[in-house]
Protein backbone atom coordinates (compact mmCIF):
# COMPACT_ATOMS: atom_id res chain seq x y z
CA UNK A 1 0.00 0.00 0.00
CA UNK A 2 2.52 2.03 0.61
CA UNK A 3 4.55 1.20 -2.16
CA UNK A 4 2.33 1.81 -4.50
CA UNK A 5 1.75 5.76 -3.68
CA UNK A 6 5.38 5.80 -4.53
CA UNK A 7 5.12 4.25 -7.94
CA UNK A 8 7.12 6.52 -10.19
CA UNK A 9 3.94 6.01 -12.87
CA UNK A 10 1.88 8.65 -11.14
CA UNK A 11 2.94 12.33 -10.49
CA UNK A 12 4.04 13.33 -6.47
CA UNK A 13 0.81 15.64 -5.78
CA UNK A 14 -1.79 13.50 -7.44
CA UNK A 15 -0.87 10.84 -4.41
CA UNK A 16 -0.31 13.15 -1.72
CA UNK A 17 -3.97 13.76 -1.17
CA UNK A 18 -4.79 9.80 -0.83
CA UNK A 19 -1.90 9.85 1.32
CA UNK A 20 -3.09 12.54 3.60
CA UNK A 21 -6.68 10.75 3.67
CA UNK A 22 -5.11 7.96 4.61
CA UNK A 23 -3.35 8.95 7.27
CA UNK A 24 -6.42 11.14 8.40
CA UNK A 25 -8.52 7.69 8.25
CA UNK A 26 -5.94 6.27 10.73
CA UNK A 27 -5.57 8.84 13.12
CA UNK A 28 -9.65 8.90 13.20
CA UNK A 29 -9.70 4.95 13.97
CA UNK A 30 -6.64 5.23 16.49
CA UNK A 31 -8.95 8.25 18.59
CA UNK A 32 -11.82 5.63 18.06
CA UNK A 33 -10.52 3.09 19.10
CA UNK A 34 -8.38 4.79 22.68
CA UNK A 35 -11.98 6.01 23.75
CA UNK A 36 -13.45 2.53 23.38
CA UNK A 37 -10.43 0.92 25.15
CA UNK A 38 -10.96 3.53 28.14
CA UNK A 39 -14.85 2.79 27.66
CA UNK A 40 -14.37 -0.60 28.35
CA UNK A 41 -11.44 -0.06 31.26
CA UNK A 42 -13.86 2.21 32.94
CA UNK A 43 -16.84 -0.36 32.59
CA UNK A 44 -14.26 -3.36 33.88
CA UNK A 45 -13.50 -1.01 36.94
CA UNK A 46 -17.16 -0.64 37.59
CA UNK A 47 -18.02 -4.28 36.99
CA UNK A 48 -15.37 -4.81 39.74
CA UNK A 49 -16.55 -2.85 42.28
CA UNK A 50 -19.74 -4.38 41.87
CA UNK A 51 -18.58 -7.49 42.44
Amino acid sequence: MLFEAHSIDEPRPKNSPRFGEFFYLHAKFFYFFTITSRFITQNALLLTKLI
